[in-house]
């Protein structure tokens, strides 16, 4: 009975499985790249830049900064390992990206955000960027679209850019919705750790690391003895993060 409700619920989404394990979706919204070789698209991408009809990526585009996603295979047939690590953030996000039927389209869901999305490499030369566009569709039945621009290195030719925009235009898309994304480098860490024993004469300690670990592998172990210490940790001159503890 469980069984059967999860294929009623599959096949409401408008998708189910082949014998091989993998989805079938409905037909493909936008064309994907001719000849499209898997093997050659895999490794480390960065998105430069994006267009998107969310709400929330309009409302939250700020200062914008460029990310980075490693497409690997996965542990099992039918799937690509992701690791994402978000443009100004040093924290690293694991995934999967479902293969389908159609070469250059995957299928993945975003947990957080309650959301499926279906995604199309329409563009790409492998050695250089890649285009790509999303179908997003959340469980609320919010609907929204986006176009992302992605470069083995953090720069792209300028004809490419143009070529990104031209595309996001004919998505029916405004130039308003481009964000061109900007390299602000390593994440580097500016921890301070105060000695609160002395309170007259209170002494900090700098140490500047670059963060490639988790979050909860940020901070070095440095204390004095039982001495009460007060971490203050700052990325890119920001306060993400405070903790007072004793070492015992």
């Amino acid at each position: 009975m469980q069984k059967a409700a999860v294929l009623v619920s599959l096949l409401l989404l408008g998708w189910t499985w082949t014998l091989q394990g993998l989805p079938v979706l409905p037909e493909p919204l936008y064309p994907t790249q001719e000849n499209f070789d898997i093997s050659r698209f895999l490794g480390t991408w960065h998105d430069v830049a994006v267009a998107s009809t969310c709400a929330y990526m309009q409302r939250n585009r700020g200062d914008a900064a460029i990310g980075k996603l490693v497409l690997q295979r996965g542990a099992t047939e039918g799937k690509l390992k992701t690791t994402k690590t978000g443009g100004g953030t040093c924290k690293e996000m694991t995934g999967d990206y479902e293969l389908t039927g159609t070469p250059g389209r995957f299928f993945y869901h975003i947990e957080k955000w309650g959301a499926d999305v279906d995604a199309y490499v329409v563009h790409t030369n492998y050695i250089e960027y890649a285009i790509v566009i999303m179908s997003k569709a959340k469980s609320t039945g919010d609907k929204s679209t986006a176009v992302k621009l992605y470069s083995r290195t953090k720069t792209v030719r300028a004809t490419v850019l143009e070529d990104f925009k031209t595309l996001v235009r004919e998505q029916g898309m405004s130039d308003d919705t481009i964000v061109i994304k900007k390299d602000k480098g390593t994440a580097n860490a500016h921890i301070v750790f105060i000695n609160m024993k002395h309170s007259d004469h209170v002494k900090c300690i700098q140490i500047y690391i670059n963060i490639t670990l988790h979050e909860t592998d940020y901070y070095p172990q440095i204390f004095c003895g039982t001495v009460p210490v007060c971490i203050f940790v700052f990325l890119h001159n920001k306060l993400i993060h405070m903790l007072y503890t004793v070492q015992v």
